[in-house]
C-alpha cells in the first residue's frame, strides 16, 4: 500500500466512484428486471431508486437523472395491476409532460377510469404509437369520422397494423357507424386488411352490420348479410364457450337483434318477430 495519505481530492474521486458504481449498480437491477418481465422486482428496484435507498448523498444525485425511467416502470407495474389505475396515473402526472410515452402510458389509466375526453387531450393523433388509443377514445366519445380517419392514419404509417384483427374490426366499426359503410371494401382492400372474419368474432360481425348499412332495404344484401351474420354467431359461440349460457346469449345479443334486422328487410317478419321474443325471454 502506499506510504502516503490519499488527498482530498482523491479522496472525493474514490467516493464519487463508488456513488457512481452503486446508482449504475441500481439502475442495471431494474434494467434487468424490465427484461426479464419481473413485476416483483421491476417495483422494488423502481422503489430503491425513487427512493434513493442505500445510497449516499453523490449516488442520490446520480439517481436523479434516473428517476424517470424508475417512474415509468413503476406506474407500469401499477397498471397491470388494474386496480391500481389512479395511483398510476397521479406518479405519471408528476412527469414532464413531453415525454410521448408517459403521456401514452397516462392517458391509458384515464381511459380505463373512463376518463376519456381527459385521455385524448395527453395524445398525440400524429404519433403512430398513440394512434391506436386516440382512435378508440374517439370512437367512444362517439366521434366517429375522426376513429376512422385515426385507424386509416395507424395503417398508413404502421403496416404492420393491418394484420391486426382487432385493428380491422375497430376500423370497419368505425367507417359505418361514420357513414361510410360503403367504402369498408375499398379502405380494407387499400391497406391490404381484408381477410379474417372467419378468426375473429368481432370483425365478421362488424362486416355484416356494415354490409347491411351500405344497402339499406336492398333483401339480397339482406339476405348475404344473413349469412356472414349466422356464421360470425357460429364463431362467436365457439370462441365464447367458456361462458355460460346466460353471458353467452348476452354476448351474442347483438347479432341476434341485426339477424332479426335483417329478417325484417328480407320480408321475414314472423323469423324476426321470433328472434326478438327469444331475447326478452
Amino acid at each position: 500500500t502506499s506510504p502516503f495519505a490519499e488527498s482530498p481530492l482523491e479522496h472525493s474521486r474514490a467516493e464519487h466512484s463508488r456513488a457512481e458504481q452503486s446508482a449504475s449498480a441500481a439502475m442495471e437491477s431494474l434494467a434487468v428486471a424490465i427484461r426479464r418481465n419481473d413485476e416483483r422486482k421491476v417495483n422494488k428496484y423502481a422503489d430503491d431508486v425513487l427512493n434513493n435507498k442505500h445510497h449516499d448523498d453523490e449516488g442520490a444525485e446520480l439517481l436523479e437523472e434516473h428517476k424517470h425511467t424508475a417512474t415509468l416502470a413503476k406506474a407500469t407495474c401499477l397498471i397491470r395491476k388494474n386496480n391500481s389505475l389512479k395511483t398510476a396515473e397521479a406518479i405519471l402526472a408528476e412527469l414532464a409532460s413531453d415525454d410521448p410515452d408517459a403521456r401514452l402510458k397516462r392517458a391509458y389509466c384515464l381511459y380505463r377510469l373512463d376518463e376519456h375526453a381527459a385521455a385524448l387531450k395527453l395524445l398525440d393523433t400524429a404519433n403512430p404509437a398513440h394512434q391506436p388509443l386516440a382512435a378508440q377514445l374517439h370512437y367512444r366519445l362517439g366521434n366517429h369520422a375522426d376513429s376512422a380517419a385515426t385507424y386509416e392514419a395507424l395503417l398508413t404509417n404502421d403496416v404492420d397494423a393491418a394484420e391486426d384483427l382487432d385493428v380491422r374490426a375497430n376500423l370497419v366499426a368505425a367507417l359505418t357507424l361514420a357513414g361510410r359503410a360503403a367504402d369498408v371494401p375499398s379502405v380494407l382492400a387499400k391497406f391490404g386488411a381484408t381477410g379474417g372474419e372467419t378468426e375473429s368474432f368481432e370483425l365478421a360481425f362488424n362486416l355484416a352490420t356494415a354490409r347491411v348499412a351500405a344497402t339499406p332495404g336492398v333483401a339480397a344484401s339482406a339476405n348475404e348479410a344473413a349469412g356472414e351474420l349466422q356464421a360470425a354467431r357460429v364463431l362467436g359461440a365457439s370462441n365464447l364457450e367458456d361462458l355460460d349460457n346466460v353471458e353467452l346469449a348476452v354476448e351474442l345479443a347483438p347479432v341476434d337483434v341485426q339477424l332479426a334486422y335483417v329478417d325484417a328487410l328480407a320480408g321475414r317478419t314472423a323469423s324476426a318477430a321470433s328472434r326478438l321474443e327469444e331475447l326478452l325471454k
